[in-house]
């Protein structure tokens, strides 16, 4: 009887392992969900002050535009490309 109660005793700490590593993976996934519906909320309000920020200052630039956009002329040009 004595060689069973270790061969057992090994058996349950293999077990706890695997249930700790699943329990720890389940932890993380569950943190990535978070993360990433956290993510998700911070780009919908990004959103939402672009789009904001967008009905404030396009009125201005087509007025810009309009005042000036026959007196000067611009080429968009990129830089640091290479």
């Amino acid at each position: 009887m004595a060689a069973t109660a270790p061969k057992s005793d090994l058996a349950q700490r293999i077990k706890a392992e695997f249930d700790a590593r699943a329990a720890k993976r389940q932890e993380t996934e569950q943190a990535h969900a978070k993360q990433s519906e956290q993510r998700e909320k911070r780009l919908e309000q990004f959103t939402k002050i672009c789009d904001d920020l967008k009905a404030i200052w396009k009125p201005r630039f087509e007025e810009f535009a309009k005042q000036f956009g026959e007196r000067v002329k611009i080429t968009p040009t990129a830089r640091g490309l290479g």
